[in-house]
């Protein structure tokens, strides 16, 4: 938990791989077979022109996933996050709330090892971001997934985190 600029999502983004840090060395112990979910507050990676469930095959098809695999999961997801309707819109028709559910779905379909959350509650109402809590609580407990949440929200990380890291502005 932090404010804007503390460096919440540079922290996940070297954790994943994606940067280097500028000093220093972080490791994940046994990362080498590891599947990693990330989830951040941007909706571009998606194809707008086709279904959200078109979308979530093809990025399962990615994860090698089979096609009983890719269905089997999206069915469970859809059904969890309460979005069977939106399957078959196309993807530029969603809210943003509505997009950043199907991130969060994606970040899911294979089960992650780790799941790494930046902002997951980003664009969605008070409601909907209660229940996707909810819904993503049980589903890392379930899961059993190690999971990383990054938020300006305490109210939002104590409903589901054990542990809590302060990252401040220098």
């Amino acid at each position: 938990i932090g404010p804007n600029g503390s460096g919440k999502t540079t922290i996940l983004k070297i954790l994943l791989g994606l940067i280097e840090p500028d000093q220093g060395k972080v490791e994940i112990t046994g990362r080498e077979d590891k599947y990693m979910g990330y989830v951040n507050t941007n909706s571009r990676s998606f194809f707008w022109r086709i279904s959200a469930r078109d979308n979530l095959v093809f990025f399962g098809r990615l994860l090698n996933l089979s096609e009983q695999e890719i269905n089997e999961s999206i069915q469970e997801l859809s059904e969890c996050f309460s979005i069977s309707s939106l399957l078959d819109r196309p993807f530029m028709l969603l809210s943003s709330g509505q997009m950043q559910v199907f991130n969060i779905v994606r970040a899911l379909l294979k089960k992650p090892d780790y799941l790494f959350l930046d902002e997951p509650t980003t664009s969605l109402d008070l409601s909907s971001s209660n229940n996707l809590i909810r819904v993503l609580g049980e589903i890392i407990s379930e899961r059993n997934i190690a999971t990383i949440w990054c938020s300006h929200n305490f109210n939002e990380l104590s409903q589901t985190c054990n542990k809590f890291w302060h990252v401040s502005k220098k």
